[in-house]
């Protein structure tokens, strides 16, 4: 069981980073800056993360998690076009005065959910 969640690595790390950009956006007034940088460099290291897996396959959880070098190459493209749509909607969010911290954790929750 243990072994299964170190195939696990960048979910977690995504999933724990979630929680505390909302709990860290809620307690903090006008936390949209370092909450959107944070994340920036959140998909940096889940990248790194998922890199850093071996890329064999492997079956966990009664074979519900399939990890081949198929899904890794989905999970980083996803990720990598999520860095650049982070990156080039940022001027626009702040054009229209909609800097709120939400819009970087519902990108992680989006991220997360694929």
């Amino acid at each position: 069981m243990i072994n299964s969640l170190y195939y696990l690595t960048p979910e977690i790390f995504l999933s724990l980073s979630i929680f505390l950009f909302i709990i860290f956006g809620v307690f903090k007034k006008n936390s949209f800056n370092l909450i959107y940088r944070s994340t920036i460099v959140i998909v940096l290291i889940t990248i790194f993360l998922i890199l850093n897996n071996k890329f064999e396959n492997i079956k966990i959880f009664n074979d519900s998690f399939i990890l081949d070098q198929f899904s890794s190459f989905m999970k980083i493209l996803i990720l990598v076009s999520s860095f650049f749509v982070l990156i080039m909607s940022k001027k626009y969010i702040q054009d229209i005065n909609n800097n709120k911290f939400e819009y970087p954790v519902i990108m992680l929750i989006a991220i997360l959910g694929m």
